[in-house]
């Protein structure tokens, strides 16, 4: 607690007290493996096919045009405030670094942060987002992820926590210790008041909290009756952002040239990770042994962990739910 910047200690204690006083929401902690945490995140796709395997397929086969040039200026003239979307040839290349250099740093040196869950309508999104759950969900799946949820009751009455084991974090000090880097510069904690009105909804936060902004939208407009435009309700939630990741990758950029395709462009490369198309799709090699070569194919046996496809939606059975 010595070492967290004033501000962020006052945002902690400022939501803790609220949500002591009010008894409108729990932060709850769980742990889980990768593959259940991205067949939840894509529980209700309308696709067999989930869609980080989508999106990461899409954006390798994007890099197939981005020139030499480019590439090499990403590395040697580029710097993180070029890596958006309004530089898309630089955004590509950035997105797929950010996907190599992620795993490798978590390879060696753990999650500092947790996944923060939260509900957006009947789905379950994250903070940190696609780029992270890429890399401990998908391309090399991990046996414990540390997530925090904020479950507030009044809007999410049967959740998912419920059928996993779990606990509360009752203090602010239990909080602060699931982040490794609190204590960095640029690591923020920040109170966030979303409100929701029949007309809509806006919040005083960073863009990543917009889906759930929007999700909390929905569900007032589900659940409650627009009898007229008196309807006003405002939820306070808090999250947190750094550049800790950001700051090392600038460190790093050389790694950018182990990113590449093959000579015949049959073979796709992230670092040590090759990449095969299959069915349409670029998928990381260890997802590929799960497709049969024929209907005969003897030698095939199906690793659950490395499906593509959902083998089980989204639990709604509360073997974990704290009866009264």
């Amino acid at each position: 607690m010595s070492t967290i910047s004033s501000k962020n200690l006052e945002a902690i204690t400022t939501f803790y007290d609220w949500m002591h006083t009010t008894g409108r929401a729990r932060i709850i902690k769980f742990t889980e493996n990768g593959p259940k945490l991205r067949s939840l995140f894509d529980s209700d796709t309308k696709s067999d096919i989930l869609a980080i395997t989508k999106s990461t397929s899409s954006l390798i086969e994007q890099f197939k045009n981005v020139s030499a040039e480019r590439k090499q200026y990403f590395v040697e003239n580029s710097s993180s405030i070029d890596w958006n979307p309004e530089n898309p040839d630089l955004y590509i290349c950035y997105r797929l670094f950010k996907m190599l250099w992620l795993t490798l740093d978590i390879q060696k040196n753990g999650i500092q942060s947790p996944l923060q869950l939260y509900q957006n309508g009947r789905n379950y999104l994250s903070h940190p987002g696609s780029d992270k759950k890429f890399a401990i969900t998908y391309l090399k799946p991990l046996d414990d992820i540390t997530c925090f949820y904020i479950w507030y009751p009044e809007l999410d009455q049967t959740p998912w926590h419920w059928t996993i084991p779990h606990s509360e974090i009752n203090t602010p000090e239990e909080f602060i210790s699931l982040f490794v880097k609190s204590d960095d510069p640029t690591f923020k904690f920040f109170n966030v008041d979303v409100n929701i009105t029949t007309q809509g909804w806006k919040h005083n936060g960073p863009a990543h909290m917009d889906p759930w902004a929007s999700g909390l939208w929905l569900t007032c407009k589900k659940t409650h009756k627009w009898v007229n435009d008196k309807f006003n309700y405002t939820i306070p939630t808090i999250s947190y952002t750094d550049a800790v990741h950001r700051h090392g990758m600038e460190k790093e950029l050389d790694l950018f040239y182990t990113i590449d395709f093959n000579s015949d462009k049959s073979k796709f490369f992230l670092g040590e990770f090759k990449f095969l198309y299959r069915n349409g799709y670029w998928l990381p090699n260890i997802y590929t042994k799960n497709i049969p070569k024929s209907i005969i194919d003897e030698g095939f046996i199906f690793k659950e962990n490395f499906s593509l496809t959902i083998q089980n939606k989204k639990s709604a059975t509360p073997l974990y739910r704290p009866w009264a």
